[in-house]
């Protein structure tokens, strides 16, 4: 779950859970207007998100819906808690990472079930959600790791049509950049 209140740090937050291949990602939007703000602001969201290939299905949704998970980690850029690497952040549909909320902001009956995760950043002021949101996603996708490969198939080299033919010296064009300004 992401929570954040500026648009274009949501946005790029969600293209970097887009490039390490998350398919659904839960969204509290704290006034980032992604889903209902104006239309110059939506725009200027999406567009710092689009910069992906892979799709990926935005859900709203709120910090209450915490409850209805087994196990909840909040990550926090700075401050008291267990290392972030030293977590185990891949319990599929029962968990629930959540970044950009501060533990104050989680319900007291959600205590027994949620674990405070830091990166251990010095805290020069308030870290940037899209920072925080990409090193939490990349240690996710490492801590997913690569599919195995399947049984029976043995793996190939990768084959080349054409190597790198070097040209002779008097064959190379060579163009100034100022040249190129006369085009």
């Amino acid at each position: 779950m992401i929570v954040g209140d500026d648009h274009v740090e949501v946005g790029s937050s969600l293209r970097s859970a887009a490039a390490f291949g998350f398919h659904d990602v839960l969204l509290e939007d704290r006034g980032a207007d992604w889903f209902d703000g104006t239309s110059a602001v939506r725009r200027e969201a999406r567009a710092a998100a689009r910069r992906h290939k892979n799709p990926l299905r935005i859900h709203p949704t709120s910090l209450d819906s915490a409850s209805r998970y087994e196990e909840i980690v909040l990550v926090t850029p700075s401050g008291p808690g267990i290392s972030l690497h030293r977590l185990g952040l891949t319990h599929g549909k029962r968990q629930l990472i959540i970044v950009g909320a501060r533990p104050d902001e989680m319900r007291t009956s959600e205590a027994d079930r949620m674990k405070i995760a830091t990166l251990g950043l010095e805290s020069v002021g308030p870290a940037p959600l899209r920072l925080i949101a990409s090193i939490l996603l990349a240690e996710i996708a490492r801590q997913v790791g690569r599919r195995r490969p399947v049984p029976g198939i043995a793996p190939r080299p990768p084959k080349f049509e054409k190597g790198l033919e070097l040209i002779p010296a008097g064959e190379i064009l060579f163009i100034e950049p100022s040249a190129l300004l006369e085009f």
